[in-house]
């Protein structure tokens, strides 16, 4: 077990709750959410699908000038400008979800599911899986797949059996963009399961098992299951996917469960430099640093340090909520940074992983979670690319990459054992209930709700 650390420290923002606010936030929210959905049509429109940056460039741009008209109009602050979605989830109310984009939602009436397809990563510890992150628009990547000697990729295969069990009648997969060997297996899939099975995405490739698809359909269609993949840039998809809420809401509700999440753990993080206890085998890091909105292991720090004063000067950091210099982010982002401040910094406990042939390596968990039933989709071990040292260097950042575990960093894939496949089922739908008492308990997950 980890080390006990003080309290976590407070949330980064909180909102004053003015009815006012609160109104003018769900304009905000309905405002862009609206225009990223335009964006993401007209993008569509001519043949400009796969890129996201020119897209969300636009979206940002269109929502900053509306919520600067409406800071003059109503003479009320808004502390991330063209971002409301970042200032949603401080608030203390239940908060919707705008129809085109909803990503964990049931209508009974219609018999209509929408629910997410999480990558989970995991390091083993203790007795325990702790969750390092929750990541939306998990890979699901060649190599990845060569696991699996199978005729459909597990997670094809898990939908099918819970779409069965369920009577749903149609699985809709929304992805950014399928490769033609998915669109394949969903065709092979929908003639040998007897349930039809689609590839949405805005680059349709085959006009049987794909279709044209930026958002969700209005209305849904009746007796189908909607598994969405992309991080659609909404409150609900940064409350799931950011690192500071997802580790927030995770300790929360783990706490609350108690014994129902025997298996599952949260890592200690904080929003402000936190230096934990030195871990009493001199091989391993004692602290995380991380921007809570970036992926793919590419602004992650780690080091073993005695002292904040010496983790300050080893990160580049004066003050205890700084962007650490250490991470490379340009002129550029760092002034629009203090202009439209974005960039998040969290600091977490370093939690031991497994060691592999002398590498570390973390469990990737896929798994579906909707208001209705979550499922177990797959799992695999990533290891990391460079071996372990045989220490850090005490007051230093690591260079050498071994601590991040990353596939995106010269990772590699591994099967895991039907063992320990078995124990990670439990796992996921442990995951499952603590994710939907969380979401629930801030979003509308239904008509009822509304």
């Amino acid at each position: 077990m980890l080390t006990d650390l003080p309290d976590r420290v407070p949330e980064r923002t909180r909102w004053a709750g003015r009815c006012d606010d609160i109104e003018l936030l769900h304009r905000r929210l309905k405002f862009s959410d609206s225009t990223r959905y335009a964006a993401g049509t007209l993008f569509a429109r001519i043949g400009y699908r796969r890129h996201r940056a020119p897209r969300e460039a636009v979206s940002f741009g269109v929502c900053a000038a509306y919520d600067l008209v409406e800071m003059a109009r109503t003479r009320r602050p808004v502390r991330h400008i063209g971002r409301a979605r970042l200032d949603a989830l401080s608030t203390p109310t239940c908060l919707p979800q705008f129809p085109r984009h909803r990503s964990y939602w049931y209508e009974p009436g219609i018999h209509a599911l929408v629910g997410m397809h999480l990558g989970l990563d995991l390091n083993f510890h203790g007795g325990k899986y702790y969750l390092i992150e929750t990541n939306l628009g998990a890979a699901v990547k060649p190599a990845r797949r060569d696991l699996y000697k199978t005729r459909f990729d597990p997670f094809i295969t898990a939908m099918l059996g819970m779409a069965r069990a369920r009577n749903f009648e149609r699985i809709v997969f929304f992805h950014a963009d399928w490769p033609q060997a998915y669109l394949e297996e969903f065709r092979n899939a929908s003639r040998e399961g007897g349930i039809e099975i689609v590839g949405g995405s805005p680059v349709p490739r085959d006009s049987v098992a794909s279709c044209a698809m930026t958002a969700l359909p209005l209305p849904l269609q009746s007796n189908t299951i909607y598994v969405v993949f992309p991080n659609l840039a909404t409150p609900l998809a940064h409350f799931v996917h950011n690192k500071e809420y997802s580790a927030r809401w995770l300790a929360e509700s783990i706490e609350a469960a108690g014994d129902n999440t025997d298996l599952l753990a949260s890592v200690p993080t904080f929003s402000e430099l936190v230096v934990p206890p030195e871990p009493t085998d001199s091989a391993w890091p004692n602290l995380v640093v991380k921007l809570a909105n970036k992926d793919r292991g590419r602004f992650v720090a780690m080091g073993r340090f005695r002292t904040k004063k010496e983790a300050r000067a080893a990160l580049g950091m004066h003050g205890d909520r700084d962007v650490p210099r250490v991470f490379k982010l340009g002129r550029f982002e760092r002034a629009m940074d203090r202009l439209f401040p974005r960039l998040e910094p969290v600091f977490q406990q370093f939690v031991p992983p497994r060691i592999v042939d002398g590498r570390a390596s973390k469990t990737r968990l896929h798994v579906f979670i909707s208001p209705l039933a979550n499922e177990f989709l797959s799992a695999h071990a990533v290891t990391a690319g460079v071996p372990l040292p045989s220490r850090p260097e005490p007051g230093k950042v690591d260079k050498t990459g071994a601590y991040t575990v990353s596939y995106s960093v010269d990772g590699a894939y591994r099967a895991v054992s039907g063992e320990e496949e078995e124990t990670l089922r439990r796992v996921a739908q442990q995951f499952g209930r603590v994710a939907h008492r969380a979401i629930t308990g801030k979003f509308a997950t239904g008509p009822a709700d509304g």
